[in-house]
């Protein structure tokens, strides 16, 4: 049996044409899909100038300025009382500060938690920090 030699070079031709798309196809895909990639870079373009500054003239010194005579003591004024501190000024206790701080951590902002605070003093008074915590929640709840 003869093969026509027409029939078989455009065989090999075929054979090799599919081999090379496949072997270019694999190639393409390999940078395509590969875990790496760039998002952008970095360029330092920062030019280093070694040349000295030029220096600034001194500036001229001023003349002295004449002193100026003393003032007269003023007599002293008494003393007033001192204002009374508003509620949101008063000194905390650290118990207070303590409470304030809970508050916070549970999630109120820290006008609202000492505003909780003086609120719950008035109603309850708590000795320690579970009972603020307590009444804390039940006036919450109520």
């Amino acid at each position: 049996m003869q093969h026509d030699p027409v029939e078989t070079i455009s065989l090999v031709c075929t054979i090799i044409f599919a081999i090379v798309s496949f072997c270019s196809f694999l190639f393409s895909q390999k940078n395509t899909y590969s875990d790496f990639f760039e998002i952008g870079y970095i360029m330092d373009n920062h030019v280093i100038n070694n040349a000295p500054k030029p220096k600034a003239a001194p500036k001229p010194k001023a003349a002295p300025k004449p002193k100026a005579t003393p003032k007269p003591k003023a007599t002293p004024k008494p003393k007033s009382a001192p204002k009374p501190k508003t509620k949101s000024k008063q000194m905390l206790t650290q118990f207070q500060q303590d409470c304030i701080d809970v508050l916070i951590k549970l999630g109120y902002k820290k006008r609202e938690a000492t505003q909780r605070m003086h609120d719950l003093f008035g109603k309850y008074q708590p000795k320690t920090i579970q009972e603020f915590i307590q009444a804390a929640f039940k006036h919450e709840h109520n």
